[in-house]
């Protein structure tokens, strides 16, 4: 069972490297690769955050614009117990992965 999940997990981080692997040139774009197998892309718009959360972690977050014109922001704290948020525009909704 072990040996397919690293197996798994290999090959979804190679897919991963050759999906972001065309917009190296442009640092502007990130992509995230869809269940379905398709790829969104997000564009920055603004520039890098950084700063405190109320509860004191110290965070990092960009905001970009994907294809349809909705707007996230991703937030990436360096505590892995808060983890990433990602931010729906005007504050719609929140998705956080974390390590408990």
């Amino acid at each position: 069972m072990r040996l397919i999940l690293t197996v798994c997990l290999v090959l979804l981080a190679v897919s991963t490297a050759f999906s972001q692997d065309k917009f190296r040139k442009d640092k502007n774009l990130a992509a995230y690769l869809l269940p379905s197998g398709e790829t969104s892309i997000y564009r920055k718009i603004e520039g890098l955050e950084e700063g405190y959360a109320t509860t004191g972690e110290h965070y990092q977050m960009i905001t970009v614009i994907d294809e349809d014109g909705d707007v996230l922001r991703i937030q990436l704290f360096d505590d892995i117990a808060v983890g990433l948020k990602i931010i729906f525009s005007n504050n719609s909704g929140m998705i956080q992965f974390a390590w408990f």
